[in-house]
């Protein structure tokens, strides 16, 4: 394994709280919506988190909106193009991403989360 692959993967082992893989899906310029979609993982074990709490806002939205993750994904579909914030909460974290979106994106954002403690031994 070379030196800076070893880095990035020591880097990434302590960094629980990063993104996984955010970015521009696909682009279908013939559609007029966003797509938002993406996964919580346990920072840990890699495992998708059940019961996270993900929020979008945006200017272009009468309010905010809100899933809670069932099998560590979320989605959410037919939203108006423009400047989002995305959050996850989950136990103590809470983690804000944000991004463009243009008409015809689909985006992924993803969350790492830190692993509920467990008979308090953490």
């Amino acid at each position: 394994m070379g030196r800076g692959l070893a880095v990035m993967l020591q880097l990434a082992a302590c960094a629980p709280y990063v993104a996984l893989a955010d970015g521009v899906e696909a682009v279908d310029p013939s559609r007029g919506d966003v797509e938002i979609r993406g996964h919580v993982l346990d920072a840990e074990t890699r495992e998708p988190i059940k019961g996270a709490l993900i929020l979008i806002r945006c200017d272009c939205l009468p309010g905010q909106r809100e899933v809670m993750t069932t099998d560590g994904r979320y989605h959410f579909r037919g939203l108006p193009p423009g400047s989002y914030t995305v959050q996850m909460l989950h136990g103590d974290d809470n983690v804000q991403k944000r991004l463009e979106a243009k008409p015809g994106h689909r985006w992924h954002v993803g969350f790492s989360a830190a692993p509920r403690r467990r008979f308090g031994c953490y």
